[in-house]
């Protein structure tokens, strides 16, 4: 089986949801043998000046998680974030296995806030 990421086109981040040109969207998707099975979307925090990404979406197809899958993609996007000068990445998760993978993978809750968890990239 081939994994590739690749950077989604802006036709997929429209497929996605992601329609709004005004807001700096970075958006990569991991493929299996060619065909998508997850996806990583992250925007600009738009009132930051510490140069805050926000992760946005990252969804994994059923059939294909617990296999890392998600792990090696948001690995992925937070290194090119890093690389594109980016300081932090923020994230607000919406279930208690999405709050459990980000402070597995390094994200810690956010001083006076509930629910913002964040890591320094």
């Amino acid at each position: 089986m081939r994994i590739d990421i690749k950077a989604l086109s802006d036709n997929e981040l429209q497929e996605q949801g992601y329609s709004d040109i005004s807001v700096k969207l970075h958006g990569f998707g991991l493929y299996t043998d060619d065909e998508l099975c997850a996806v990583c979307i992250t925007t600009e925090k738009q009132d930051s000046i510490s140069g805050e990404v926000v992760l946005e979406k990252l969804f994994v197809r059923e059939d294909k998680r617990h296999y890392g899958v998600a792990r090696k993609l948001l690995n992925h996007t937070l290194r090119t974030m890093r690389a594109d000068g980016y300081k932090y990445a923020v994230a607000t998760p919406d279930n208690e296995a999405a709050e459990r993978f980000l402070i597995k993978f390094g994200f810690e809750k956010a001083e006076g806030k509930s629910a913002l968890y964040k890591i320094e990239l």
